[in-house]
């Protein structure tokens, strides 16, 4: 008996934990025109591009700022897997706003064949074109960008 209520105890606690994991099943607070975003300050106006339910298809533009519920806000990030695995990503443009990508931004848009990368950027994260197998011509980094990960 004690060794199936051990087991009985390991896979409750297994369940019970897994219960307690939160997935984020998407990472964004609001939606406009086809793009999700995440807000990173309120008092100061700020958000990042999120990834959320549908995949990112086309041509993409992102504005420098966005309007949600009356409050405006500036578009300073592209997030952490933001665009990741968009296989039908075919260009996208980066408003002067955006300082930082992310880690893995861009990651297995195999279909990305352009990006304008802006003046204002100062950090690239880790993989964040890996897989980008579309990008064959010219990617110009800023000379602003004091980072770029692996």
């Amino acid at each position: 008996m004690g060794k199936i209520t051990q087991k009985l105890s390991l896979i409750l606690s297994f369940f019970v934990l897994a219960s307690s994991i939160s997935v984020n099943s998407d990472d964004f607070d609001f939606e406009a025109n086809g793009i999700y975003y995440k807000i990173l300050s309120s008092a100061e106006g700020t958000c990042r591009v999120g990834w959320g339910e549908n995949e990112y298809k086309g041509d993409i533009v992102i504005p420098a700022k966005v309007t949600n519920d009356g409050k405006t806000f500036s578009v300073v990030s592209i997030g952490e897997q933001a665009f990741y695995n968009s296989s039908q990503l075919a260009t996208i443009s980066l408003p002067s706003s955006i300082k930082t990508i992310e880690p893995e931004a861009f990651s297995f848009c195999s279909a990305l064949k352009a990006i304008n990368l802006p003046s204002s950027l100062d950090s690239i994260g880790n993989n964040a074109f890996e897989g980008c197998s579309g990008l064959t011509g010219n990617l110009v980094i800023p000379n602003s960008v004091t980072f770029i990960g692996d």
